[in-house]
């Protein structure tokens, strides 16, 4: 994670309790990042078929949605967890660096160089 440093100045108050979720969350998405790559492949598998029936490639696309999606919920229950241990000084620093980061992977999906540190605009605070 790029942004080590930025959760490093929210871990001075929490401790311990936000080191345990961080040692967490990289070891369940192995599991789940492995799962997307085989249901890739698996849908990409269609195309050495000549004749590729519509609802077989929308199953297999389907899966690869899914584990996706499985990603997803678990990276933000882990999110969940670290926003409700800090402090209410802490929360608007650490939905900033939410904004950034959800920023980053949107713009590395338009295939726009991600940059955390320059040219985002402000997270909402709130």
């Amino acid at each position: 994670m790029d942004n080590m440093n930025d959760i490093n100045n929210i871990n001075n108050v929490v401790g311990d309790e936000l080191n345990k979720i961080l040692e967490s969350i990289n070891l369940i998405p192995d599991d789940v990042r492995k799962q997307i790559k085989i249901d890739k492949e698996n849908l990409f598998q269609l195309l050495k078929t000549d004749q590729i029936v519509d609802s077989v490639k929308n199953n297999a696309a389907l899966k690869v949605s899914l584990s996706i999606q499985s990603l997803d919920i678990l990276t933000f229950d882990h999110f969940k967890k670290v926003r409700a241990l800090c402090t209410e000084e802490q929360k608007p620093e650490f939905n900033q660096l939410i904004q950034k980061m959800v920023n980053s992977v949107n713009n590395t999906q338009k295939g726009i160089k991600p940059s955390i540190k320059e040219g985002m605009p402000p997270a909402d605070t709130k």
